[in-house]
């Protein structure tokens, strides 16, 4: 009972899923594009990459905080093994939320394990290191469930 009119204004104003690819602006410094995505397991990682690789972009950074030390404790392998559709990787913090760290992990071990990859252990330290690195035709993903999303005010 929904007219053709209706389903398509409806099509044509929709704007996707928040936090799933999301374009939110360009990086002042440099005109990068940048995306906020909710990614936080492997597999969507991976996928949402090997997606944004095909988009034409120069270099694909991503930038990605890892949610609680117990998933990255247990899927260590698999998130070493998502980024591959990046050209380069920053790893933040590991967002605890209501853990500890008790298995004596860090972002920075996964960077460890990702070529092209570095381990920067601030948000203005990832923010300043984006507006001196990238370039116009690149493309920038803040990707995790944490508080990543605040670097993208930062940035835009």
């Amino acid at each position: 009972g929904i007219s053709p009119e209706s389903i398509s204004k409806g099509l044509h104003e929709y704007r996707g899923a928040a936090r799933r690819m999301e374009f939110r602006g360009k990086i002042k410094a440099t005109g990068a594009d940048v995306f906020d995505d909710y990614g936080h397991h492997p597999t969507e990682i991976k996928t949402t990459l090997d997606g944004a690789a095909e988009m034409g972009y120069d270099k694909l950074w991503c930038v990605f905080q890892p949610h609680t030390y117990s998933r990255l404790h247990e899927l260590m392998d698999g998130f070493a093994a998502a980024f591959s559709g990046a050209d380069r990787v920053i790893f933040a913090d590991v967002y605890s939320a209501r853990e500890k760290n008790i298995y004596g992990i860090s972002s920075k071990d996964l960077a460890d394990k990702v070529e092209n990859s570095i381990y920067l252990d601030s948000f203005q330290k990832i923010s300043d290191y984006l507006k001196e690195n990238t370039g116009e035709n690149d493309g920038v993903i803040l990707m995790g469930a944490g508080d990543i999303i605040k670097v993208t005010d930062m940035l835009i």
